[in-house]
């Protein structure tokens, strides 16, 4: 399989293609495994948490500790690299060193003048706190269907329901520090919604709708807080899915290139 080794800022990061993806006119060097039928198959406690957080003190916080502890042990599904489901692992485990491979999802959500909604993620995150990030992404947990996540954590997430769509797949790993990584197998999907926006606190410290030009800049930035997948998700989009996307006439009238 061939490898890219990339670095965002001073973090390494390494996407892998996957087998079969030949021949999907990626850029050089990555390749990503695509679906077009739009389905899918198949008190605050002192201390550091396992992923090295620190946490204040003060009995005010006790309910996030006690949901942080319930999130950390949510079981994932640990896949191989066709997606086969092979076990299970605390959503902690999952994530210390430099990973172990698991099954996620990121949802890319437009309105409807083609602005892509984004967020910045909780600065109680344990692996790129602050950073911005596509509209949401997150896990299947055990026992779940992949139609079943996506639905719950964009309401959860962000108090949206509205249709999504299957763009592709793609396994990366991303380190964030000696401590944390992600390691996933990630099911890309889009959709459309332009309802009010209820963001979780407790998941985003804050979010906008951003027009496809500036973010193309701002992700060619390297100073810019973005997390890796979301600029590796964006390029395959805006190479070989934007235009099914765009509506006519809207943000389609200028072309990435």
């Amino acid at each position: 399989m061939t490898e890219l080794r990339k670095t965002v800022g001073k973090k390494h990061l390494l996407a892998e293609c996957l087998e079969g993806a030949a021949g999907t006119g990626l850029p050089a060097g990555l390749a990503f495994e695509a679906g077009r039928d739009g389905t899918w198959d198949p008190g605050r406690d002192t201390g550091r948490d396992g992923l090295g957080v620190v946490r204040p003190a003060g009995p005010a916080g006790q309910a996030d500790v006690e949901r942080h502890a319930r999130a950390d042990a949510e079981q994932l599904i640990l896949v191989d690299d066709a997606d086969h489901e092979i076990g299970h692992l605390s959503k902690a485990d999952c994530h210390v060193g430099g990973g172990v491979l698991h099954r996620a999802f990121s949802l890319f959500i437009f309105n409807a003048r083609d602005e892509l909604l984004i967020q910045q993620r909780s600065a109680g995150k344990s692996l790129w706190p602050n950073y911005w990030s596509n509209s949401c992404c997150s896990h299947p947990r055990r026992g779940e269907s992949m139609t079943a996540a996506i639905h719950r954590r964009l309401m959860e997430e962000l108090g949206l329901r509205c249709a999504l769509k299957f763009l592709f797949k793609f396994k990366y790993q991303a380190q964030y520090n000696a401590t944390g990584a992600e390691h996933e197998l990630c099911s890309v999907f889009y959709g459309r919604s332009s309802t009010p926006v209820h963001a979780n606190r407790e998941e985003i410290t804050d979010w906008r709708w951003v027009p496809l030009q500036e973010l193309q800049a701002q992700l060619a930035d390297p100073a810019q807080p973005y997390t890796p997948w979301f600029k590796l998700e964006w390029e395959q989009i805006r190479r070989d899915h934007l235009d099914d996307i765009l509506t006519p006439g809207g943000a389609r009238a200028w072309v990435f290139r």
